[in-house]
């Protein structure tokens, strides 16, 4: 076994030697790498705008609207309670359709719209319904 360890590390050596020598003057510097997305964490999203679920992907309203998309289920992630957080990069393209509402036309789209990450985000933002805020009151004696 050690045999063929010794084997195998002697003939990437020289593939590695051989790749340096032969590309040593047609090396070029590499073009920059592109800036990561920024990634957006959608929180007020409940179990209430899951639409339908399958084992790769999960379907969910878009609060205020009857528009639904389709998002993968390794960027949803659900709590014991009705919270899920959706997360969104800034580079996606998101495709969202209405479906119909009649008894033979539920399953077809009737209206599409695409938005990237950064326009979904801003949209789920506000239209989604806020958390009160505690409201003490106060006495007057």
């Amino acid at each position: 076994m050690l045999s063929w360890l010794t084997r195998t590390k002697s003939q990437l050596n020289h593939c590695q030697k051989m790749n340096t020598t032969e590309n040593s003057s047609t090396l070029t510097p590499t073009a920059a790498a592109p800036a990561s997305p920024k990634w957006h964490r959608l929180v007020n999203a409940t179990k209430n705008n899951i639409v339908a679920e399958t084992e790769r992907a999960i379907r969910l309203t878009v609060p205020k609207t009857d528009f639904e998309v389709w998002l993968p289920k390794k960027l949803v992630r659900q709590f014991p309670n009705w919270q899920i957080t959706v997360s969104v990069a800034s580079d996606m393209t998101l495709k969202l359709q209405k479906m119909g509402k009649g008894k033979w036309n539920r399953r077809t789209a009737v209206e599409e719209k695409t938005m990237t990450g950064d326009q979904f985000a801003a949209y789920w933002d506000a239209n989604s319904p806020q958390p009160k805020a505690d409201v003490q009151e106060t006495s007057s004696d």
